[in-house]
């Protein structure tokens, strides 16, 4: 330990400390990649058993993803608060209960109920592990950013077969349970070994003449906005949720909740933090919104095209058409996380989403 200026500061980390840390983050984000990425193996069987129509059982999806993401600011503050072991362990809990909840669900409404508490919970885990992982590699943050996600992105790959074989033989609830109680554990254990790093501890953050980037780190609330807006808007959120629950208009919740986090949200963040926020957030959303829309229908549109059940042979491999597209979608997703992180710290980050995002465009249009 050293006393600089009235500042304690720490021992400078290994890079085996930084890497471990890492790779705690990863394996928390691989147990929390099915939530999401696996949700339209069970559509069918959903749809078969119960006689719902899609789209009402989609809005399941929908509400998971909103509460997946539109919460992380506050979860974040928690982290700066309290640390990152809270956020990943409740986290961890409430995936684990999500998916449990989906094994028992008989209604809509439970479904629509345990996939809310599943977003949330996959949301604190996501935004802590991505946030930890700049703050161990403030001197590379596009690529230790990139292998955290990679971790959601490429992770469900491996589970892809193995969670269409448990349906198939054991039925989607007890897929459900079995998956949900062993990711939830993993993840509550893991997050007792989640550090971040104290001052001295990384190497600071140096101005990369690539990357257009301030050196100063900024308070949430100097980003998003006071934190006074932030509890009117979700005080405004739950009560108006809980009047349209209670009225019957469950189904357009999602669509509520959007205009609400870009109109009232929007313009929090336009006046009282950084306009540059909203328009990167609207820039997510919009990639965001193509790339999980064939997440969640995937299997489903196979079945009504008839293909889902097509032997496909690529490199080397034979497999039915959907788990081999799947299986790719996957890969890629992750690889490509880590590549363009460490492609972005090397020609910026604005060059680096438009060569992305208009990969992505392509490949949605093509499909």
């Amino acid at each position: 330990m050293s006393v600089s200026a009235g500042t304690v500061t720490a021992a400078r980390a290994s890079e085996l400390t930084r890497w471990g840390q890492l790779v705690i983050g990863v394996i928390c984000m691989v147990m929390i990649a099915n939530l999401q990425y696996c949700w339209t193996f069970f559509v069918p069987d959903i749809q078969k058993t119960f006689g719902w129509d899609r789209a009402s059982i989609q809005i399941a999806f929908t509400l998971f993803v909103l509460f997946e993401t539109w919460l992380v600011p506050i979860e974040g503050w928690f982290v700066d608060k309290y640390g990152p072991r809270i956020v990943i362990f409740v986290g961890g809990v409430l995936c684990g209960i999500g998916w449990v909840m989906n094994s028992y669900a008989t209604s809509l409404t439970e479904y629509y109920v345990a996939q809310i508490i599943a977003g949330i919970g996959a949301g604190g885990v996501y935004g802590t592990c991505i946030g930890t992982a700049l703050k161990w590699f403030p001197d590379k943050r596009g690529l230790a950013a990139g292998i955290a996600a990679a971790g959601f992105g490429a992770a469900s790959a491996l589970t892809v077969a193995p969670i269409q074989a448990m349906i198939a033989s054991s039925g989607f609830q007890a897929t459900f349970f079995n998956f949900g109680i062993g990711q939830g554990v993993i993840v509550c254990v893991l997050a007792f070994f989640l550090n971040v790093p104290k001052p001295g501890q990384v190497p600071d953050t140096v101005r990369n003449t690539k990357v257009i980037q301030n050196t100063r780190q900024f308070a949430p609330s100097e980003i998003i906005g006071p934190t006074n807006f932030w509890i009117i808007g979700g005080a405004i959120a739950l009560v108006g949720g809980l009047v349209m629950w209670a009225v019957g208009q469950q189904f357009y919740i999602p669509l509520a909740l959007a205009v609400l986090i870009f109109g009232y949200g929007g313009y929090t963040v336009w006046t009282r933090g950084q306009p540059i926020f909203t328009l990167m957030y609207f820039m997510f959303v919009i990639v965001g919104a193509g790339g999980l829309m064939v997440t969640a229908n995937l299997a489903p549109i196979s079945q009504d095209l008839k293909i889902g059940g097509v032997p496909v042979s690529m490199f080397g491999l034979t497999m039915t058409a959907l788990t081999f597209a799947a299986t790719l979608d996957r890969i890629l997703n992750g690889l490509t996380r880590p590549f363009f992180g460490w492609v972005s710290d090397h020609i910026g980050r604005e060059n680096t989403m438009f060569i992305a995002f208009g990969i992505e465009g392509i490949g949605i249009y093509a499909l």
